[in-house]
């Protein structure tokens, strides 16, 4: 993602002046973190805005959610590979440097 597309959830889009407009949505948007409220996101709405905006969370840097195991609460996915994938997920990996994506 652009530093200047950032994910936005339906809470925050509701607050935003362009919410007299229905957003367009992604079908099958990944979990995201919104750029906004930081709350993690499926809704699939992105924005344009200046990563240098004060209101942005992000910063400009974007970093896929992984799912995290729920039978093993209070602790990080293990990261194997140089990308940061957790063990299991490099199919699902979304970064351009991991060397099993799309394999």
């Amino acid at each position: 993602m652009s530093e200047w597309t950032h994910s936005i959830c339906g809470s925050c889009w509701k607050k935003s002046p362009r919410s007299k407009f229905e957003p367009i949505k992604v079908v099958d948007a990944p979990l995201e973190h919104c750029c906004f409220c930081g709350q993690v996101t499926q809704e699939g709405i992105y924005t344009r805005h200046d990563p240098a905006d004060p209101k942005l969370k992000c910063g400009g840097k974007h970093e896929p959610v992984w799912p995290v195991d729920k039978s093993l609460p209070d602790e990080e996915p293990v990261k194997d590979w140089d990308c940061g994938c957790p063990k299991g997920a490099e199919d699902k990996c979304m970064s351009v440097t991991c060397p099993r994506r799309n394999k």
